[in-house]
């Protein structure tokens, strides 16, 4: 049973949240239903000390700073807040660059920052991560639930998703008036089984009782206990059609389900 699974990590309402504090960093990746921690490998869990040296830990005691030139300065003051202020960006663009390599690039994902403020603002002006949101959660993300991330999340990419949805919609009605695309059950079994289905849209809250035969895209409405619709997204993602599962009241639906075609059934062409 395909249709949830496919709801819950379509890309569409996917994120991850680069957690970040002065000397560490968590990550996390969700959508619109839930979040989890990216558990990293122990050697890339690195810490501010980790990047900078261990010289960062004698600064805050000693007031002992070392440049980017290797000179070693001492004594408080301007200087050390100076020095500071370099391992901590130093820090920053180390993180910028990991996430950006090791997760944005690999998973397509907005990237979402929750920092304090006086951090976002740094930490937005030195990345280069294309993935990276202008907008973020200016908190101390220590302070932030999981229910509270998804929602800031949420907020912020609803509109996008909610654009794409009606970019998809009105991708369809286009399709319609050259006849490539069809909201019949019958005519998209058909075609699924043909592996003529371009995208497949599919109601996550309705179930049609019945069957298909993946061989010959026939129906059988008999009650078997199966869910035609879902019959429809398996055998769809076998084709590697895109199969996007949208809740009640996204775009409508009065079958359950409507297709984009490839091509026009060999009887239209």
């Amino acid at each position: 049973y395909v249709k949830p699974l496919l709801n819950a990590y379509q890309t569409d309402d996917s994120y991850q949240i680069l957690a970040l504090y002065k000397t560490n960093f968590t990550l996390f990746e969700g959508n619109r239903y839930g979040i989890r921690e990216v558990e990293l490998p122990k050697e890339e869990q690195k810490s501010l000390k980790d990047v900078v040296g261990s010289f960062y830990e004698e600064n805050r005691t000693h007031g002992v700073s070392m440049g980017t030139s290797g000179k070693t300065m001492y004594g408080g003051g301007g200087d050390n807040r100076d020095e500071e202020a370099v391992d901590q960006e130093k820090y920053f663009r180390w993180v910028d660059r990991y996430i950006h390599e090791n997760h944005s690039k690999r998973t397509d994902l907005p990237l979402i920052l929750a920092a304090l403020p006086e951090h976002h603002a740094e930490f937005q002006k030195l990345s280069h991560n294309q993935y990276l949101l202008k907008d973020g959660i200016k908190k101390d993300p220590q302070t932030v639930t999981p229910e509270e991330f998804i929602s800031f999340a949420w907020n912020l990419l609803s509109p996008k998703y909610t654009e794409n949805i009606r970019k998809l919609h009105e991708k369809y009605e286009f399709n319609k008036s050259r006849e490539l695309a069809s909201e019949d059950l019958s005519e998209i079994a058909r075609a699924a089984a043909a592996a003529r289905v371009d995208t497949l849209i599919v109601n996550l809250d309705a179930t049609v009782p019945g069957s298909i035969n993946k061989d010959l895209g026939h129906l059988s409405h008999e009650d078997t206990g199966t869910d035609l619709l879902n019959d429809l997204a398996l055998l769809a993602l076998e084709q590697k059609a895109k199969v996007i599962v949208v809740s009640n009241g996204e775009i409508p639906l009065e079958t359950g389900v409507k297709s984009i075609f490839r091509y026009p059934e060999p009887n239209r062409a």
